[in-house]
């Protein structure tokens, strides 16, 4: 992604980074952590860029477009009584479709693909469509963190993060992030408010998909 121009941790940051996960400092952990970084930006334009009306125009247009090309190939159809100029299209397009290697089908059948395909759209776009929602109102920024955690576990460390006496929010996690923030996408990616609340939210989320997915695996 070329237009994102994006900046990575340098080898101290990333040893800070490292040291905080409680892992050793390997290519292989540096690599996720700038995986993480890309990720998040690529999820972020994503989520920004989502507009439910423009989800149904879309679904609208697949449907109309859809139907226009049924009714021409319609049309060109010998069994349904193409003639002439109509009649020598239908055979050259059946023809090239042959020739191009493509799975021996005539019109008929491609006409019977269609009508599911535009009965689907116009179901589609009848169906409620919600825009996803995290912890903080961005979902990239939850995708972020699971990220995160994730990538700790998998490399043999963790994240802390926790309330101190002064009830004020503390720990690894939240020192990691104060790093990486500056190489993170800067407009609307945090949530407001405490990010140790958002950040413990989306950790109990995550620890609860883990806990039932191995609770349905045990199971099987």
């Amino acid at each position: 992604m070329p237009n994102l121009k994006l900046k990575y941790p340098d080898d101290d940051e990333q040893r800070c980074i490292a040291q905080l996960a409680g892992v050793g400092n390997t290519p292989a952990f540096a690599q996720g952590i700038r995986s993480i970084i890309l990720d998040a930006h690529l999820s972020d334009q994503t989520f920004q860029t989502l507009s439910v009306s423009e989800v149904r125009q879309i679904i609208e247009r697949v449907a109309e477009q859809t139907n226009q090309l049924k009714e021409i190939l319609t049309q060109l159809d010998v069994g349904g009584g193409s003639k002439g100029s109509s009649m020598e299209a239908g055979h050259l397009i059946e023809a090239e479709l042959y020739a191009s290697g493509s799975e021996k089908m005539e019109l008929p059948e491609y006409i019977v693909l269609l009508d599911a395909l535009k009965t689907a759209s116009q179901r589609a776009v009848g169906k409620p469509i919600y825009s996803p929602r995290g912890a903080g109102g961005n979902p990239a920024f939850d995708m972020f963190i699971e990220q995160l955690l994730l990538t700790a576990r998998m490399h043999g460390g963790s994240w802390t993060n926790y309330r101190s006496k002064d009830q004020s929010w503390t720990g690894t996690l939240l020192k990691v992030l104060e790093i990486l923030k500056r190489y993170l996408p800067q407009s609307g990616f945090f949530p407001p408010g405490e990010l140790g609340r958002s950040v413990e939210h989306i950790r109990n989320k995550l620890d609860e998909h883990i806990a039932r997915f191995r609770g349905q695996s045990g199971n099987v």
